[in-house]
């Protein structure tokens, strides 16, 4: 082993390993193990007391490992035909996972496929860097390739889109805008749908100049087209390369805003939840632009107003939300359960229809009722932000 193996346990255990609490789910501490590159997970009891362990293959019994699997086939793949053949078993076995969420009922373990469906998601585009990289000869350094939008807040399931940017400091602008093409072409040919407003790599390439430059010129004019580009760019995260980048950008957003907090949060508030006369359901909605878009949009513009460029995900800037007393607590848990709740219809539709959009003509009774709870609840979050 080439270690001298009479030393204490001290000098060779893992310190402060990651816990998860008994009664979490079997798929959140997959999508933990999965976000952190680990096989284990401590179990701690409320008071602090290890309770057992839980690993990769006490998970693989419980049969919640699929999206875990695929993300490690995902970076294994070493041509862009296997990267696609591995794409499209992905996106099978999501839709395999989805179909056994009851949409009224798997509120919460619907939220943590999604966060693990993202994570694939983001190793397919990790993957393609590295194949361009390849295939270019460009060294690892100089460049972050990021992801904005859904899959940057870990709330991607199925590939609709994908919203992508890079930003380059140690590459020439010319070598940067071939390789941001490759990257962009990697993905088209693995199947990947880029955003069909144009916000790929392809077009949001910039140096760190031209970017800090770019961001003071839209703060300054706040058009609708330069409102929804920064709310993007808001949700950066970094797939490949410099990690900070990704900080930097959102807390240049989060400053440069900042004077514009009242006006931030009356434009993003205009999303709504689609009910009807006494809040009746519609007949059709589309529960990514009628349900979870008010939420998202909603939390986001009050992380905006806060400055508050940390965390992401739309559930972790509601809790941070709540902790400055920026939204009440009772409504904050009403909205996360309805945000649970749409998150089930989505993926469930999504699985089953192909589309965000549903017939509520064609549900239950009981899922009418929860679906109309939860856009209530919506409606109560949107109608506290304008009075704000």
């Amino acid at each position: 082993l080439g270690k001298d193996l009479s030393k204490p346990i001290s000098v060779f255990m893992t310190p402060r390993p990651l816990t998860i609490g008994p009664n979490a789910s079997c798929m959140e501490a997959a999508y933990i193990m999965m976000n952190r590159y680990v096989k284990h997970l401590v179990v701690v009891d409320g008071i602090g007391k290890v309770a057992g362990v839980i690993t990769v293959r006490d998970i693989a019994y419980a049969k919640a490992l699929g999206p875990l699997y695929m993300l490690r086939r995902i970076r294994s793949a070493s041509t862009v035909e296997e990267l696609g053949a591995r794409y499209r078993e992905l996106v099978k076995l999501l839709r395999r996972e989805a179909r056994r969420l009851h949409p009224s009922s798997g509120g919460r373990e619907a939220v943590h496929l999604i966060r693990m469906a993202s994570l694939a998601l983001r190793g397919v585009m990790s993957k393609a860097v590295e194949l361009a990289l390849k295939e270019l000869d460009i060294k690892e350094s100089g460049f972050a390739y990021l992801a904005l939008g859904s899959n940057g807040r870990l709330e991607q399931f199925l590939a609709s889109d994908r919203d992508t940017m890079m930003v380059y400091w140690g590459i020439s602008g010319q070598k940067a805008q071939r390789l941001a093409e490759a990257i962009e072409d990697i993905l088209d040919r693995v199947g990947f749908p880029g955003c069909r407003h144009g916000y790929t790599a392809r077009r949001l390439l910039y140096s760190r100049e031209e970017l800090a430059e770019q961001l003071r010129s839209m703060s300054s004019n706040l058009v609708n087209e330069n409102i929804i580009l920064m709310s993007l760019m808001f949700d950066a995260v970094t797939v490949h390369g410099d990690s900070n980048t990704a900080r930097w950008l959102r807390r240049s957003i989060a400053e440069l805003l900042s004077t514009s907090k009242s006006y931030i949060l009356s434009t993003m508030t205009m999303y709504r939840p689609k009910l009807g006369l006494a809040g009746r359901l519609s007949h059709e909605i589309d529960l990514k632009a009628h349900g979870l878009a008010p939420i998202v949009y909603t939390v986001k513009a009050f992380s905006i107003a806060e400055s508050m460029w940390e965390p992401v995900n739309t559930l972790d800037r509601l809790t941070a939300l709540v902790a400055r007393n920026m939204i009440p607590s009772d409504l904050a848990a009403e909205v996360v359960e309805a945000y649970r709740t749409l998150s089930a219809f989505t993926v469930w539709a999504q699985a089953l229809l192909g589309s965000t959009r549903i017939d509520t003509d064609e549900l239950s009774g009981f899922e009418r009722s929860v679906l109309r709870s939860a856009l209530r609840s919506v409606q109560r979050l949107v109608d506290y932000a304008r009075r704000r």
